[in-house]
């Protein structure tokens, strides 16, 4: 017969469980990143809705600038007379221009001057190649004032080519030229006419509204009247 003693299993000792970690808090740093990220994004988006609304306000007044001029050329219908920029206004040369002195250059051009100038113009986009919001759509001779602006270049880079020819090249009239003409010229061409609707087809002019008659003939009448007192 066995005398060995059977003892009971030791209970097993149950190991402690560490406490779940405490969740990681954003440094300063971090935090003044993330506000400064929010304000650079509130301040683009505040760039964009003032954009917006700058266009909306510009579409806005081309809109009731061209429904009036709709209205006034109704109302010409309607009475029998020739509407303002219409078939029938005069387009010849402006009141008091018969000479060629004060004239535009358009008025005064001959064919030669017209191939003259394109011939420039065309080189001048070519040579200079300017950026795209800077340069001149092909249909610039359908615009009065364009060519009006773009005959004026030409006219001050012939007299500083000839000023810096005369010189040997030791003047500074052709800076001069690039400084307060060329590029002046160009962004003036693009800021103040309609001449940027021309990228991809010809836009034409809208003329503006001729003098109202009748107030230019009361403004004479008072006039005369005053000279009259005098």
């Amino acid at each position: 017969m066995s005398t060995e003693q059977t003892h009971p299993a030791a209970p097993a000792v149950q190991t402690p469980q560490a406490a779940p970690a405490a969740p990681a808090v954003p440094s300063v740093q971090r935090l003044a990143q993330d506000v400064a990220a929010v304000r650079q994004h509130r301040e683009k988006l505040e760039a964009l809705v003032r954009a917006f609304a700058t266009r909306v306000k510009n579409d806005q007044r081309e809109v009731e600038e061209v429904l009036r001029e709709i209205l006034v050329r109704l109302d010409a219908l309607e009475q029998g007379r020739p509407s303002q920029g219409g078939p029938g206004a005069s387009t010849a040369s402006p009141p008091g221009t018969d000479r060629p002195v004060g004239s535009p250059w358009s008025y005064r051009a001959t064919e030669r001057d017209w191939r003259d100038l394109a011939a420039w113009v065309d080189w001048l986009s070519g040579h200079y190649a300017p950026q795209l919001h800077l340069r001149i759509w092909p249909c610039w001779p359908a615009h009065g004032g364009v060519t009006e602006e773009l005959a004026g270049l030409r006219a001050a880079w012939l007299a500083a080519s000839e000023a810096d020819a005369a010189s040997g090249g030791a003047g500074q009239e052709m800076a001069y030229w690039h400084q307060m003409w060329l590029w002046p010229t160009l962004e003036r061409i693009r800021q103040n006419y309609m001449f940027k609707g021309c990228e991809s087809d010809h836009s034409p002019d809208r003329p503006g509204r001729l003098t109202d008659p009748a107030a230019l003939e009361a403004r004479i009448d008072a006039s005369g009247k005053r000279r009259y007192d005098a």
